[in-house]
């Protein structure tokens, strides 16, 4: 129960594998040989995803001792499983002796659906199995959900014979609750195996704790009061009063039959599980058929990176793909900096042929959508926030979004502003109310939109100088992303509050505090910049 205690007061967490694992974790650490002690306790437990704690929603190398790697993106630790593997043979190798064995060590992963969904699971599973790396053991919790629903949505194929066609040794386990002996007779031969790496399939549904285990609600996020009732009675478990988690909003998705599958062709809405890759790709192939359709490819802002190369191929073979990329900020909170972007704004504006927009509001996203959609042959990326925004701000409009950049407040009337807040995205309002600030003090100043930077870059001289002058030097630009880039547009005697660092797992408000995206930080650095 310290998992659903953890998961309800931190209000964020994955404990469906954690919960269905839970024997062969328990079995795992049975046959190491050495478990470091006070590595991490109740206390922890109890931080789980609050800022600046050693359990972020992640796990991290670099914050909490014990952990070796740091995954996150699905698909990341098997192929990392695979490094550690292979370094271990490469070692043992070069420094073992008949007579003295200095490396001999194993390496146990375990993985989800989603990884085994991800091309990069695949690919390094492969090499694996080219490479003969025994001593790899890959443990498949086959729990048959994501958080889209049952993995039947996007998931068909043995996953067990793809490992064998891949050279690995396979073994299943109908039920681990119910049959620890044969995950046991698993992990033995295992460790006896001298050519193959194992794959142990893991049939793990937490329905035998609660009713709803071995589905999606069960993946992720907080349970509702009869599941931890159900789960504490059925667990001997002292009752506590739970966080409870409204059970409609979970049954919208079976009333909504629009899905693109097998059996419903004409759907709209493709399933493509957790493939990114994939999905660019498949999705650049729709659009160069030059049908009429406009598709679209939605995913985390942090996990562009792994379709990266399909987005390049969009820009250039003018393929028209909307790419709507949300969680685009440290603003994303509990989950910590394995899924916060920081660079990938940057990484993304720097292909060519590709607008890049960070809407404000509803007013800005309704204008990149238009100018997505209308943008036939020319790819775009539209990054929206997680965290909770203001509809619509004062000032922005969805006409000018397609100029890139355009005015949205400013007190100094025929004169010259003494100073120019730019932003982008959530962090507009920011500008807006350190502006508001800056005038009740006299100050004039004027905010400018850069929802798309490649747009308001392609506009005449003439209007770039209207909206932001050379004449006035002193600007500050602010957003949550990398800076790189953002000196051409702030000025050269500017300023920009910008993330050059890893964010951190806790409330966004309190990540943004500390990170200087607050209106009073705002108004401190346009201060500190009138009075140079």
């Amino acid at each position: 129960m310290l998992i659903v205690d953890a998961v309800q007061n931190a209000k964020a967490g994955h404990p469906g594998m954690a919960l269905g694992m839970a024997e062969v974790g328990c079995m795992l650490c049975g046959i190491i040989q050495e478990i470091p002690s006070g590595l991490t306790g109740i206390e922890d437990l109890r931080c789980l995803c609050k800022l600046g704690s050693r359990t972020p929603g992640h796990p991290e190398n670099t914050v909490t001792d014990g952990i070796e790697v740091t995954t996150g993106p699905l698909g990341q630790g098997v192929a990392n499983a695979v490094g550690l593997a292979l370094a271990e043979a490469h070692l043992a190798a070069r420094f073992n002796k008949p007579d003295c064995v200095i490396i001999d060590h194993r390496i146990y992963c375990i993985m989800g659906d989603g990884c085994a969904m991800e091309g990069i699971s695949h690919e390094a599973a492969s090499l694996a199995g080219l490479w003969n790396l025994h001593k790899l053991t890959l443990i498949y919790d086959d729990n048959c959900n994501t958080i889209d629903g049952p993995t039947t949505l996007a998931f068909s194929e043995d996953i067990s014979a793809r490992f064998r066609a891949l050279d690995w040794k396979t073994f299943t386990v109908d039920n681990i609750h119910d049959d620890m002996d044969s995950f046991k007779d698993a992990l033995l031969s295992a460790f006896n195996e001298t050519r193959k790496p194992t794959f142990i399939r893991v049939c793990a549904l937490e329905d035998h704790i609660f009713q709803k285990g071995g589905t999606s609600k069960a993946h992720h996020g907080t349970f509702d009061e009869d599941d931890v009732k159900e789960m504490k009675q059925k667990l001997v478990w002292d009752h506590r009063e739970p966080f409870h988690v409204i059970p409609v909003v979970y049954s919208l998705s079976s009333r909504l039959p629009r899905l693109l599958c097998a059996s419903l062709p004409s759907g709209r809405n493709i399933s493509y599980g957790v493939r990114e890759h994939a999905m660019a790709g498949i999705s650049n192939g729709i659009a160069l058929r030059r049908s009429g359709l406009i598709t679209f490819a939605a995913t985390f802002l942090t996990f562009s990176d792994y379709m990266k190369n399909s987005v390049r191929l969009s820009a250039l073979s003018h393929a028209g793909v909307l790419y709507s990329m949300t969680h685009d900020s440290i603003g994303l909170g509990e989950d910590g900096p394995t899924h916060q972007p920081v660079e990938q704004l940057a990484g993304l504006r720097a292909v060519p042929r590709l607008p890049v927009f960070r809407p404000a509001d509803g007013n800005e996203t309704a204008g990149a959508y238009k100018v997505a959609i209308t943008s036939r042959k020319v790819p775009s990326v539209i990054a929206l926030s997680r965290q909770k925004v203001a509809a619509n701000l004062e000032g922005t409009s969805a006409k000018e979004v397609e100029r890139g950049g355009y005015i949205v407040s400013d007190n100094s009337g025929k004169c010259k502003p003494e100073i120019i807040l730019l932003g982008t995205g959530t962090e507009l309002c920011l500008c807006e109310g350190s502006a508001k600030m800056l005038r009740k003090e006299g100050r004039k100043g004027r905010v400018v939109s850069l929802v798309c930077w490649s747009l308001f870059d392609r506009q005449p001289l003439e209007y770039k100088e209207r909206v932001s002058p050379r004449s006035v030097p002193k600007g500050v630009g602010v957003e949550a992303g990398f800076p790189i880039g953002w000196k051409e547009y702030a000025g050269d005697g500017g300023v920009v509050i910008g993330v050059e660092d890893f964010g951190a797992s806790g409330a966004y408000l309190d990540t943004f505090m500390k990170l200087g995206f607050t209106e009073e930080n705002v108004t401190k650095v346009a201060k500190s910049l009138l009075t140079q």
